[in-house]
């Protein structure tokens, strides 16, 4: 759970094995979060962590490539979004991705410790994005969602 906009929030995540249909040999991981704020549940991340993670010695850090679909609604260019982005939320663009945050791997990560927390609520998609969504594709996306 993490406390956004004065509500709590539920953020979960799951890890599972995937193919796409165009290279059906080839097997990935995913993690998939979603979040569950009372008033509505959405899939908030697909993250390919073969693509995106960068495990260096005992650091794991997560990144998201920028490329960004609301649903059946279409994606954002993702050049739009790292601009956007880089005037609003810039502490998260990391070169040409976005840096979600780093964990030690020496322990067992506990949901309870600050930096698993926050890694948690950067799968959250960040109001910035939100906003951008919102004005490059669809007007209709609930305002909840941000």
């Amino acid at each position: 759970m993490i406390e956004y906009k004065g509500n709590t929030e539920i953020i979960s995540m799951g890890i599972s094995t995937y193919v796409s249909h165009a290279k059906p040999n080839q097997v990935k991981t995913a993690i998939c979060a979603a979040v569950d704020n009372e008033k509505e549940t959405h899939h908030a991340l697909q993250l390919v962590a073969d693509d995106n993670l960068n495990i260096f010695k005992n650091k794991v850090t997560f990144y998201h490539h920028g490329r960004i679909t609301a649903g059946n609604l279409g994606s954002g260019k993702i050049n739009e979004l790292r601009e956007f982005v880089a005037e609003s939320y810039p502490k998260i663009i990391d070169e040409k991705r976005f840096n979600l945050g780093t964990l030690m791997n020496d322990h067992l990560w506990n949901l309870d410790e600050p930096d698993v927390i926050k890694v948690m609520e950067n799968f959250r998609p960040a109001p910035q994005i939100c906003i951008y969504l919102l004005q490059k594709i669809d007007e209709k996306i609930s305002p909840d969602f941000c």
